[in-house]
């Protein structure tokens, strides 16, 4: 074999070399990281707030006059920022009109924001049902409440959940 051959074979064999050494190094990162999971992922929090008034209701899973179960408020940290879910069911009933409504505050229980779901009105004297959902994210909300109110805004019910 000449110089010039061998030369080559070791070049070849170097390259090869680093490139399965690269190979498994990557590998290795590529596992490492799923294993870790999404770097953004934080602490979850599901909360079922559930409000339960004459003609105006909100929850899930109706039964005997009322909702068996709360609704369900989502909690999820994420990136410096705590992003909030509501969903569930507004009944209403007897042509009653009215709104969900979450407020959401922060640790010293200064507001940070409102939703109101859209206006629901029964149209007859039985139960109606919508389903509901509403988002919100901050990076300071650590409590919110839950609240049905009527076609004015005046309070019906609410209940209140924390970012636990």
């Amino acid at each position: 074999m000449s110089s010039t051959t061998k030369s080559t074979t070791k070049t070849r064999t170097r390259t090869s070399r680093a490139a399965v050494l690269l190979a498994a190094v990557g590998t290795a990162a590529v596992g490492v990281a799923t294993l870790a999971g999404p770097a953004e992922a934080g602490p979850r929090d599901v909360d079922r707030p559930k409000v339960t008034e004459r003609n105006h209701d909100f929850g899930r899973n109706w039964a005997a006059g009322a909702p068996v179960n709360g609704g369900h408020l989502e909690w999820e940290l994420s990136g410096g920022r705590t992003y909030v879910t509501l969903s569930g069911y507004h009944y209403l009933a007897r042509q009653k009109c009215g709104r969900v409504r979450v407020k959401y505050y922060d640790s010293s229980h200064d507001l940070l924001g409102t939703d109101y779901s859209a206006l629901h009105c029964a149209p007859g004297n039985g139960k109606t049902q919508w389903f509901v959902t509403e988002h919100f994210s901050s990076r300071t909300v650590e409590h919110a409440h839950v609240d049905v109110v009527n076609a004015q805004g005046k309070l019906i019910g609410g209940d209140t959940a924390d970012f636990d």
